[in-house]
């Protein structure tokens, strides 16, 4: 994870909220939180590179460690990321953010590498709490060996779909 902040650094991108990056307690009352289950950081476009859109994008890097319950394919921890674009003027915020990190485990997608993407169908902001268009992917958390895989399969494809969606906001 440092190293993604790093990278995404270089390109503008700041880590936001605070250095927290899993859910965990003490308490007698949540057993299923003595032990991280998943890791998760979020990032948007520094102050100083905001265009516009990116106050409605947000890049998510997550590892999900374990999970009750899960898909049968899920059977080592993955490393999971995506981008997440709203309609200006809805606020992204308001989501339990940790639960983006979940998606690719929900929609049982093969940990490849390959991103699938939604759209909303009717360009309605009002659909999906205005969700605009999501892209996400997963790979075998083992897969990842060093900073140039963490680079080459994660950090510059998210950074290539934000300028392309960034651009498109710009032209329409």
């Amino acid at each position: 994870m440092q190293a993604a902040d790093g990278m995404l650094a270089e390109e503008g991108w700041e880590a936001f909220s605070t250095n927290r990056c899993t859910d965990l307690t003490g308490s007698l009352l949540h057993p299923r939180r003595w032990m991280a289950q998943n890791i998760y950081r979020f990032y948007r476009l520094s102050d100083g590179d905001n265009t516009g859109a990116g106050d409605d994008i947000i890049i998510v890097l997550g590892v999900v460690l374990d999970r009750d319950g899960a898909w049968v394919g899920f059977q080592e921890p993955w490393l999971t990321f995506g981008l997440y674009q709203y309609f200006p003027g809805h606020n992204p915020w308001k989501f339990r953010w940790e639960d983006w990190i979940d998606v690719p485990l929900e929609n049982k997608v093969d940990p490849d590498g390959t991103f699938s993407t939604w759209d909303n169908p009717e360009n309605d902001p009002e659909i999906d709490e205005g969700l605009l268009h999501q892209a996400y992917g997963a790979v075998p958390l083992v897969s990842i060996q060093d900073a140039s895989d963490i680079k080459n399969t994660v950090v510059d494809p998210l950074i290539e779909i934000a300028q392309a969606r960034i651009a498109g906001f710009k032209g329409s």
